[in-house]
């Protein structure tokens, strides 16, 4: 099921549950979707879903700066921020990360930084954060 059908059954059934702001997070994430798909050069459906998940992140990231005035819209992005996660792949453990960072590195020998991390990325295949990637390959350098 691709990711447009199974949103649309999503809010569907949160309609029917009356879960309000599953509703308004899935709409916002599936006109972001839709968008996308009538560009005249389309995005890959879960890199527009990286891409929403990042901009809640940073609002997230805004309002805790002064948590006491923004405690509802707090509650509200981490609340977003589990129902967009529903449609990502699993994320990658540490340990994960740096198995795939090793195993990099023995193929490709002594390399610079930026070769590493480029090919580290390119092996995690956005299942990773790249700050949690930079840092496993900053401690096997």
């Amino acid at each position: 099921m691709d990711y447009l059908t199974r949103m649309s059954t999503d809010i569907i059934e949160s309609r029917k549950a009356r879960e309000v702001m599953k509703v308004k997070s899935l709409t916002m994430l599936k006109s972001k979707l839709l968008d996308n798909s009538k560009a005249a050069k389309p995005k890959e459906e879960l890199a527009i879903i990286r891409m929403y998940m990042k901009q809640v992140g940073e609002s997230l990231d805004a309002y805790s700066k002064d948590s006491d005035k923004y405690s509802k819209e707090i509650e509200d992005a981490q609340a977003e921020m589990g129902y967009i996660k529903e449609y990502l792949p699993k994320e990658l453990s540490e340990d994960e990360v740096l198995g795939i960072a090793n195993e990099v590195k023995k193929e490709l020998g002594d390399v610079k930084f930026g070769v590493l991390m480029g090919m580290v990325m390119k092996k995690v295949n956005g299942q990773a954060d790249g700050k949690l990637v930079k840092r496993v390959v900053e401690s096997i350098l």
